[in-house]
């Protein structure tokens, strides 16, 4: 949806979103009315995603709306796609690796100076 809006210079209309946004909804053309898309502009275009062309009934996405759509895109791509696939096929999922995952911060045997100061002292004050 958002590059067809942003390759056109004269932006989008009601009328030509709709179009496009029914079917990937998979809604009916007739039941997305001009009234639910003209909520869906409001909404787009309070968030700043959106903004209408002066004295016009066109809309533009904004470069904020850009980043947004791009950010969303890729994180969708590489991350949502990827987790979901696994969560639904867990046993084609990629092998991991056999060695034991290191934990984090790593464990010491041994307390922290600052402690054993502390027990010292503790030690030679309460005899």
């Amino acid at each position: 949806m958002i590059p067809l809006a942003v390759t056109d210079p004269d932006g989008f209309s009601n009328r030509e979103l709709r179009e496009l946004l029914a079917p990937m909804l998979g809604v009916d053309r007739a039941s997305m009315t001009q009234g639910r898309m003209t909520y869906h502009l409001r909404r787009l275009r309070l968030h700043g995603l959106i903004e209408r062309t002066p004295h016009t009934l066109r809309y533009r996405v904004t470069d904020f709306g850009l980043r947004s759509a791009l950010v969303l895109t890729r994180v969708h791509n590489r991350f949502l796609t990827t987790v979901m696939a696994e969560v639904s096929q867990p046993s084609q999922a990629a092998p991991r690796s056999a060695e034991p995952s290191t934990p984090w911060p790593p464990r010491s045997t041994t307390p922290p100076p600052a402690r054993a100061s502390q027990r010292e002292q503790t030690r030679l004050t309460h005899p």
